[in-house]
């Protein structure tokens, strides 16, 4: 099951905290994540917003028209 954009939220939240504090393992009930080194904690936090980033809609651009008009007054 997906996660939802909340718990993705949750999670980048998590994350960031960790990368803050410079703590390399945190734990939440039966799930503990431990990463080697700082570059892993940013690869992780990358891959969460990018999950965020798909979930979330897309702007649309917006879209712009121009009309040359030219007149010849003799």
């Amino acid at each position: 099951m997906p996660a939802s954009l909340e718990q993705l939220q949750a999670r980048l939240d998590a994350l960031l905290e960790l990368q803050a504090t410079g703590i390399k393992s945190s734990s939440s009930g039966d799930k503990r994540a431990e990463f080697r080194d700082m570059s892993e904690l940013r690869d992780a936090i990358a891959a969460v917003k990018a999950q965020i980033s798909a979930l979330q809609p897309a702007a649309t651009p917006t879209r712009r028209s121009y009309r040359i008009i030219a007149c010849k007054d003799l």
